[in-house]
């Protein structure tokens, strides 16, 4: 029998309550993602998670952030899982077309949640982000010092966006990122609080 491996990281919310977790492919204990391919690494997830496993005993009920390929997309995999149970996460080399926009509507009028990955801001994404109910910032790749303006800009054009800050390292990250508008947030900072 196949030994199977599901990592979760907790996002939390600004009071550092658990809120939904993202769930990462592994082939083991090591703690980085496989080389494998995309779909294949997002199919052997879903089947581990909610076949395998059961989600629920996974996330505590609570929802499971799941990247998705373009491919993955394409096929309607999400429609397969029930939208209270999973966020769809829009992989960051994922680019806008009517495609991808049509699909994104299509999971959102169903009751999916959309979530952006390690996004970088465009006015390419527009369309994108209007779909779109969750925004994830890697703060090593986009520090908060730079995306002020970016915030400022998103919340006043889309102001039912929530921010999510990704690699939160630091309490003074944290802090920061909560006084510019961030409502969620994932890090190593967050380790030893929920230990």
């Amino acid at each position: 029998m196949e030994n199977i491996f599901v990592a979760r990281q907790p996002i939390l919310d600004i009071n550092q309550n658990t809120k939904a977790y993202e769930l990462l492919f592994r082939l083991g204990f090591e703690n980085a993602f496989p080389d494998i391919e995309g779909n294949m690494a997002t199919s052997k997830l879903l089947s581990n998670a909610f076949f395998s496993m059961g989600i629920n005993e996974i996330t505590g009920g609570r929802p499971a952030f799941i990247n998705f390929t373009e491919d993955l997309l394409q096929e309607d995999v999400p429609l397969v899982f029930p939208p209270k149970n999973i966020v769809v996460e829009i992989l960051e080399n994922i680019d806008p077309s009517l495609a991808i926009d049509e699909k994104l509507k299509s999971f959102k009028d169903k009751g999916y949640s959309i979530a952006l990955d390690d996004f970088v801001y465009h006015d390419k994404y527009d369309s994108m982000i209007a779909c779109s109910d969750i925004i994830k910032f890697d703060l090593i790749e986009t520090p908060l010092d730079t995306l002020t303006e970016i915030i400022e800009n998103l919340h006043s054009r889309f102001p039912n966006i929530k921010f999510l800050a990704e690699k939160v390292e630091t309490r003074e990250e944290f802090e920061k990122a909560k006084k510019m508008g961030f409502f969620l947030f994932q890090g190593y900072f967050f380790a030893s609080s929920l230990l």
